[in-house]
């Protein structure tokens, strides 16, 4: 899977789940970590997720 397609089927579960968590997204970015899976700014609203993420099965997301 490319990870264009990927980021595209990736980016609305993290909305999802930010809904369901009642968490404020006001930038979603994919990059890489070497010592984290995600990081966040509270104050800001932004989020980072390592593109490792992005290879995961989708179940392990899922409630």
């Amino acid at each position: 899977m490319s990870s264009t397609n990927a980021k595209i089927r990736f980016k609305p579960r993290v909305y999802d789940w930010a809904t369901k968590l009642d968490v404020q997204v006001a930038w979603l970015g994919v990059r890489p970590m070497r010592n984290k899976w995600a990081s966040c700014s509270t104050a800001e609203c932004h989020f980072n997720f390592n593109p490792e993420l992005l290879d995961m099965d989708g179940e392990l997301s899922k409630e």
